[in-house]
């Protein structure tokens, strides 16, 4: 199973990059399912493909699934990729995202960077949104605690985090658009079994630099 996400507005595209999920099931129910992803990059002119990030469950939390997805490319030079690490429990609201950023090296298809970045303080949630469009190489995080309202932090290389005043409807992909984005899954209300796309085509796409 392929997800990717796309952001085509790069003046360089030497990298096309996607993620799998893996999906796995016991079918007799002796092991409890588990969902792990890894993330590709393949270089458009030598052709090579390297693995630049898997996300594994790991076992000492007692987390059972690893989401990992491209979200976009930073609009710095040299450019770095964002990528969303969800990782959690099924069946729970044990939850969280940490966000993982890619820095190939300028003119070389062997060179891999990877840094993760968390918020500083606890909190129930964290979602990771997108670069920080008021300052370069800093990533949006939404945060916040049950019952209260959740709020923006800006997290860098280092401490503190900063908050941002952003509301709502400016967190969406506006942050880091996507002219390519598929429309998302039509859900019938009420009694549905079933959830069925919008419009024809593939549900995944390439993520290009």
């Amino acid at each position: 199973m392929d997800c990717c996400a796309a952001d085509p507005a790069l003046p360089d595209r030497q990298w096309q990059v996607y993620s799998r999920l893996n999906l796995i099931v016991d079918p007799q129910g002796q092991q409890p399912d588990q969902l792990n992803s890894v993330v590709f990059a393949q270089h458009r002119v030598s052709g090579q493909l390297r693995v630049i990030y898997e996300g594994l469950p790991p076992q000492a939390q007692d987390l059972d699934f690893v989401m990992a997805v491209p979200l976009a490319w930073s609009r710095t030079v040299p450019a770095h990729l964002l990528i969303r690490d969800h990782r959690g429990l099924f069946q729970s609201d044990l939850a969280a995202d940490q966000a993982v950023i890619w820095s190939p090296s300028a003119g070389s298809e062997q060179g891999v960077n990877r840094e993760k970045r968390q918020p500083q303080h606890p909190s129930d949630f964290s979602e990771v949104v997108g670069w920080d469009p008021q300052a370069a190489e800093r990533v949006l995080f939404m945060i916040g605690n049950f019952g209260e309202d959740a709020e923006v932090v800006s997290v860098g290389t280092s401490p503190p985090d900063q908050r941002r005043s952003l509301p709502a409807e400016r967190l969406s992909a506006s942050l880091n658009p996507d002219p390519n984005w598929t429309s998302p899954l039509q859900i019938q209300p009420l009694d549905w079994t079933s959830a069925v796309p919008v419009s024809p085509g593939p549900l995944c796409h390439f993520l290009k630099r």
